[in-house]
């Protein structure tokens, strides 16, 4: 429920969490898919999203341009 609240990433969002960079391709309760720039698919368990910085370069995009 956390991960929801936080709303710091959706589904589309390229991100950094820890040392992995890619696109946000599906978040469920208990861990979040990322789909690298290599095309690996990395999954993450939210407890560690959640003790880690997040870097949403989406975010930045679409505030900034």
């Amino acid at each position: 429920y956390t991960m929801t609240y936080r709303r710091a990433f959706r589904v589309g969002d390229r991100v950094k969490i820890q040392n992995v960079i890619g696109d946000v391709t599906d978040v469920r309760l208990q861990v979040t898919t990322v789909r690298t720039t290599k095309n690996e698919e990395v999954v993450i368990p939210n407890a560690t999203i959640l003790n880690n910085e997040i870097v949403n370069y989406s975010a930045l995009a679409r505030s900034r341009g």
